[in-house]
């Protein structure tokens, strides 16, 4: 599905036109869909669609108590931009005086029709998610003339989208290849998922660059994230020319950066030698880590493996207790192996009545599964 039918389909369910004037992080949007091929990266919301539609505003160093009147008659006055932009963040957060949406557009509009920056940015920001295409697209243009990545990239937004405007592509990328002209680190971002998933625009070369080029940009944290997004491109990109070792090499990298669906793959190829030797210890080691942050797929091998004997002498308690967390998590193949050990007496005793139990919960469970799976595919 392209990047913009999923914004689209995200804004007509999600959007709320209430928005503080000021711009403060959009925590009302809870898509969380990952672009990037449902990726469990730390922090999920990273990626998501609010995390492109938010808004960076930066903070204020607010007036004192003692300043305020003062600085109120001051705000009257021509000239007095920055002053009225100070005071309407306070009057929207209702920081040192009281909440004022009200005086706190007022005071906002003044500032960014004088010609200040981030006021114009505030104001935009505020039309955009009130649902006033023109004003807001007005503000982000006055930016973006003067080269504003920030506006650029959200006018890139709009034609993506089709927000007020007729869905256009092209004029979406030349809005984002500005804003990364200027190290925005969301269009660099943008760039990469596009020509990554994009079925007319893919250019997987491309897609590494901006990846690279947003890694060298970001902070630590978002560097890291980075950092797994694209050792999975390589692993996809390796998959596609059919060289395990080099999927093994790029998988094993997204792991040890602590991409959690990475972690469990690294230990399926461990214990099954693709790409890699066999090496159960490290199989065992990898499907632990993803376990312990609660992936299922993981806790269901870690069972699988003890209540065989892989690699380790066969210790059915420890088996159990990992089925279980697994099963008791959502995984059918977990209660399904629960079942089937209760069933047949395998280093349990027998007990048919446990055992239908856990198949009735498989069934269920992959029931669930399959509901969702066709949800999903209606969906796209």
């Amino acid at each position: 599905m392209a990047l913009s039918t999923l914004l689209k389909k995200f804004l007509v369910k999600n959007y709320m036109p209430i928005v503080p004037i000021i711009g403060k992080r959009i925590s009302v949007f809870a898509f969380l869909i990952i672009l990037c091929a449902g990726s469990h990266v730390h922090g999920a919301t990273w990626l998501s669609e609010s995390y492109f539609l938010d808004i960076e505003i930066e903070k204020i160093t607010p007036f004192s108590e003692a300043e305020l009147g003062e600085k109120i008659k001051l705000a009257e006055q021509e000239g007095q931009a920055e002053t009225q932009y100070i005071l309407a963040r306070m009057y929207d957060d209702g920081i040192v005086i009281k909440q004022d949406k009200i005086k706190a557009e007022k005071l906002l509009t003044a500032a960014a029709v004088s010609g200040h920056k981030k006021a114009q940015l505030a104001l935009a920001n505020f039309y955009n998610f009130k649902g006033d295409l023109t004003k807001s697209r007005k503000w982000f243009t006055e930016l973006a003339n003067n080269g504003n990545p920030i506006a650029n990239f959200q006018i890139g937004m709009f034609y993506e989208l089709g927000r007020g405007v007729f869905i256009n592509p092209d004029k979406a990328m030349e809005y984002y290849l500005l804003s990364s002209q200027k190290n925005y680190l969301k269009a660099d971002l943008r760039l990469a998922l596009i020509y990554q998933h994009d079925e007319k625009k893919k250019n997987l070369a491309k897609a590494i660059h901006y990846y690279k080029k947003a890694a060298s940009n970001a902070d630590k944290e978002n560097a890291l994230r980075i950092s797994i997004l694209l050792a999975k491109l390589y692993a996809s990109i390796a998959k596609d020319q059919g060289s395990e070792s080099d999927i093994f090499k790029w998988t094993l990298k997204a792991a040890e950066l602590g991409d959690i669906d990475s972690q469990y793959l690294t230990g399926s190829r461990y214990q099954n030698g693709t790409g890699a030797p066999v090496d159960y210890e490290q199989a065992r080691n990898w499907y632990t880590k993803a376990a312990d942050q609660g992936d299922i797929k993981s806790m269901t091998a870690l069972g699988y493996i003890h209540a065989n004997g892989i690699g380790v002498p066969v210790n059915i308690e420890e088996g159990l207790r990992w089925y279980k967390y697994a099963a008791e998590r959502g995984s059918d193949e977990a209660a399904w192996n629960l079942g089937n050990m209760y069933l047949s007496g395998s280093g349990v005793a027998k007990d048919e009545k446990e055992a239908q139990i856990w198949f009735k919960r498989a069934e269920i469970l992959r029931n669930n599964k399959e509901i969702e799976l066709r949800k999903k595919a209606a969906n796209e």
